[in-house]
């Protein structure tokens, strides 16, 4: 199977090598391909602006989490007071307590729900900051070094250290962008 890849790979490589004359009769010459390769996992892993986003992120999953404890403990005191008021109550009444109750349990899972959505969508558009910011590093870099290509690692089988640019890459979002405020989820 690493042959079959190896191959494919080499004809791909070979293919854009090759002059495009034998298709334009009017262009002479070849394609020269500097190719360039950048881990973006590593990227995503070790930039400080992601590292910063993760630690404000899990401060609001921590407060959000806090708040919801201690909505669940109201909860759970309401149901064993309503537990205790069965007997009490006639059943119209404590049917309409029930009611009452299943409100409240149901408002507090759509809010909980809510925060996560909230949550989920302050991490996602921060990132995106981040990514918008990666992108035209690395256009930039390419454009530096004339670069006609540049792949990510999870594309490649085999990488020489030379064309790996994920070091450069970092240092530069780095200096770009080291923190990156994350607005309150929900507002």
């Amino acid at each position: 199977m690493r042959h079959f890849v190896f191959i494919i790979c080499a004809l791909l490589v070979t293919a854009t090598l090759k002059p495009v004359a034998a298709q334009e009769p009017a262009r002479v010459g070849t394609l020269r391909v500097k190719m360039a390769v950048i881990d973006m996992n590593a990227v995503r892993r070790n930039a400080a602006a992601v590292k910063d986003i993760r630690i404000q992120v899990e401060k609001f999953r921590a407060a959000f989490q806090a708040e919801i404890k201690k909505e669940e403990e109201e909860l759970r005191t309401a149901n064993q007071e309503l537990g205790r008021q069965r007997a009490i109550l006639s059943p119209e009444a404590f049917t309409e307590e029930r009611r009452k109750f299943d409100q409240r349990l149901a408002g507090v899972q759509r809010k909980v729900q809510q925060r996560k959505q909230n949550l989920d969508k302050a991490l996602n558009d921060a990132m995106f900051e981040v990514q918008k910011s990666l992108n035209k590093i690395v256009v930039e870099l390419a454009k530096e070094h004339s670069l006609t290509l540049v792949l990510r690692k999870e594309q490649t089988v085999l990488v020489a250290k030379p064309l790996n640019i994920t070091e450069v890459v970092l240092q530069r979002l780095d200096s770009a962008m080291p923190t990156i405020k994350v607005p309150e989820p929900g507002k």
